[in-house]
């Protein structure tokens, strides 16, 4: 559902070579007969690996003239198309099935119903999916990442519960619920579902790392750092632990522990430059300023940081030294930002920011024109000075941006979105529902999206819009 980078598939050389082999027999002209698996095997590395949809394309179109109306190679290419967004070829291609009442094919066309905004009716296909009594386990999951992905998390849960409930030996399907949990920022069920987990089997690594994150999501450092030194004594090598032990320790203001941590976890990977930038922090708090600049030179050196990012990387730097109250230092770290990308509107933006947070609106709002000329005025533009002052809490003043937005694009989902929170903000009901109507009845999968603005919204509140939601886009 999501990628970690824990856990990456394994990128099997026999079938990285048949990949090879069958594009060099395409140039020649030549042809050959495989296998349905070995198609399969040979698109799932080509879209796994390289990200070479057309090369997947190009073995679907081969594979169905050797096995004409294949179901497995048609749903394929239709959901090929349904991640690039192109929802009428996606819908076009699913009407040459002939296995219409296939499990596969109907989850196919739910997913299209979704694409196409059109969510009661694939709410509806899947509600008679898990009627049916010879569902497995993964089908469930399948049903459950169809919500996920149409941002309906809630009726994921509902799905993934059934399948708990169906299949309560199932391990991996209380890990996926778990992970559904994190989504909708309910952390307690997620907790309390992974300590059945470790009931279950306390020996598993990823089942306490998980935990441990939960925790860290809750604020429960202490928790979290309990977790972390499970996941070290089943697994002294998951390395990948170390970073959250580093946080949970920046958090909990012990900066020397979460030195020790990231610097662990460094000698692991050596090639992520975002750790030095942390352990750079943790020198700064010990007023070592030479080491901390050494780590910070480090991550700039990095090859894997693209130059046209690197200008992010010194706003990175600047807060670090404005959480210290060097506001000379930030502002240089600023300047360095914007000298390296004069043409890109977010050094400017972020400078911006800086001064907002200093408590100067005036001084603010020059580096916002000079962001919003740099960004040619466009929407998209707008909308960055504009979430800075949600942000900042200057609901009113992001009113204000939105009015202009709204004048060039009304049905922008983010505008409407936006909107929405600063009515709501502002407790002005009625807007609130007039945009929050609009949002949602258009882009049902901006819901979450919302309430992502919302990170202290208390149970109750949460609850009453997720049956608001449901009103406007299912239940009537």
């Amino acid at each position: 559902m999501k990628f970690d980078p824990m856990y990456l598939p394994e990128n099997n050389s026999q079938v990285k070579e048949a990949v090879e082999a069958f594009r060099t027999m395409r140039e020649m002209g030549e042809s050959k007969w495989y296998e349905m698996e070995e198609l399969l095997d040979m698109i799932e590395q080509t879209l796994t690996f390289s990200g070479d949809e057309e090369l997947a394309l190009e073995i679907i179109e081969y594979g169905l003239v050797l096995h004409p109306g294949n179901l497995d190679l048609i749903i394929t290419k239709a959901r090929i198309f349904l991640d690039r967004g192109e929802t009428e070829e996606a819908e076009e291609i699913a009407a040459t099935i002939g296995e219409r009442t296939h499990l596969q094919a109907r989850l196919l066309f739910a997913e299209i119903y979704m694409a196409s905004r059109k969510v009661k009716e694939a709410r509806s296909m899947l509600d008679e999916i898990l009627e049916r009594e010879s569902l497995d386990e993964e089908d469930y999951v399948d049903v459950a990442n169809i919500y996920y992905n149409a941002d309906l998390i809630d009726w994921g849960i509902e799905c993934l519960q059934k399948g708990v409930e169906r299949f309560p030996a199932n391990s991996e399907m209380k890990q996926e619920l778990a992970s559904f949990y994190v989504e909708t920022d309910n952390y307690e069920e997620g907790v309390k579902l992974l300590n059945e987990l470790l009931d279950e089997d306390p020996y598993s690594a990823e089942d306490w790392h998980e935990l441990a994150n939960h925790y860290y999501l809750t604020g429960n450092y202490e928790k979290a750092l309990e977790a972390c030194e499970f996941v070290l004594a089943i697994d002294p090598e998951l390395y990948t632990v170390y970073f959250l032990i580093g946080h949970a320790y920046l958090k909990l203001e012990n900066f020397e522990k979460a030195l020790e941590s990231y610097l662990k976890f460094a000698e692991y990977r050596s090639d992520i430059f975002i750790v030095y930038i942390f352990i750079g922090f943790c020198y700064l708090n010990f007023e070592d300023v030479e080491s901390a600049e050494l780590y910070f030179e480090q991550a700039l050196s990095m090859e894997e940081l693209r130059d046209e990012a690197r200008w992010e990387l010194y706003f990175n730097l600047a807060l670090c030294y404005s959480m210290l109250e060097n506001r000379p230092k930030a502002l240089e770290y600023l300047n360095q930002a914007i000298k390296d990308a004069p043409e890109r509107m977010e050094p400017y933006l972020y400078k911006g920011k800086f001064y907002m947070e200093m408590g100067d609106p005036v001084k603010a709002y020059e580096f916002f024109f000079q962001a919003l000329k740099t960004g040619g005025f466009s929407s998209e533009a707008y909308l960055k000075v504009i979430e800075i002052y949600m942000e900042s809490e200057e609901y009113r003043q992001a009113l204000v941006l939105l009015k202009l937005v709204e004048e060039k694009e009304p049905d922008l989902s983010r505008v409407l979105m936006y909107f929405a929170y600063s009515h709501f903000q502002l407790k002005q009901h009625a807007e609130f529902y007039k945009y929050f109507e609009g949002m949602v009845a258009r882009y049902p999968e901006a819901f979450h999206q919302f309430l992502k603005l919302f990170p202290d919204l208390d149970a109750e509140t949460r609850s009453l819009l997720y049956t608001l939601r449901n009103q406007i886009v299912y239940d009537n």
